[in-house]
């Protein structure tokens, strides 16, 4: 096996594939106005669907899910029928780069922890298309805390080199507006979403070590894997998750 077939084994059967809380999603949708009328809802990158779930679970709208990784779609669908969602959740196996949908279907676009993938901005303006005048925007993006010039060396070069596009809040802010909407609010995840996210991995990779000791492929993965961590516990007060709560401007 290759580096990837080792990091979808640490990443398999966990709740989330990027960090989050049930409450702050919660919280987020409850802040929206309007949601009673709402009809459609699309969650873009929704891995094995933590998110996908919990607003199925607490709204009266219907929930389209995309991912392209088809692993992550089965067990969402899995999940779903488990949880007697199966009728308020589809799934699609998609690249967010070139959604299957029509212009203004959605009353609310989701993303937690994906829009990297494309870049904040490129997300942004891709995918405001499919959102209806007035509609909600909300996507969680790593972002700096701090201005750079007060970021420690170690910290700035290691996100520099693994996600160069990583702005301060305000700057995603701008960009933002720049690309028409209208910031309703930020909403920095807790330091929990991240555990939460982290430590069923770090169980995953226990039991692999102990299954294949001295495998070099798993053990390089495992160090990148580690070294991240490290990084958070080191620095967590200069980066975060940070939800970017934007409403589609009306014509």
């Amino acid at each position: 096996m290759d580096n990837m077939d080792w990091f979808f084994m640490i990443h398999s059967n966990t709740k989330r594939e990027g960090p989050g809380l049930d409450a702050v999603t919660l919280n987020i949708w409850h802040s929206l106005t309007g949601t009673g009328r709402m009809q459609k809802g699309l969650d873009v990158g929704c891995g094995p669907g933590a998110q996908t779930l919990t607003l199925a679970q607490n709204t009266n709208i219907y929930w389209t899910a995309v991912d392209n990784h088809q692993p992550f779609l089965d067990r969402l669908k899995e999940t779903s029928g488990e949880m007697g969602l199966g009728a308020k959740i589809a799934t699609v196996n998609a690249s967010m780069f070139e959604l299957p949908f029509k212009e203004n279907e959605f009353d609310v676009i989701w993303s937690e922890g994906a829009i990297y993938i494309m870049g904040f901005e490129q997300g942004l303006t891709g995918w405001q298309k499919y959102l209806k005048p007035g509609g909600y925007l909300v996507v969680s993006e790593i972002s700096w805390l701090k201005p750079k010039t007060k970021i420690p060396e170690e910290c700035l070069n290691f996100w520099t080199e693994e996600y160069p596009g990583m702005a301060i809040t305000e700057e995603n802010i701008a960009i933002g507006r720049k690309c028409g909407y209208k910031v309703v609010d930020t909403v920095l995840l807790p330091e929990e979403g991240w555990w939460e996210y982290y430590l069923p991995h770090d169980e995953n990779m226990d039991r692999l070590c102990r299954e294949h000791p001295g495998n070099k492929e798993l053990i390089q993965v495992v160090e990148i894997e580690k070294k991240e961590r490290n990084m958070y516990r080191k620095y967590s007060d200069c980066y975060g998750y940070v939800f970017y709560v934007l409403q589609k401007k009306m014509i």
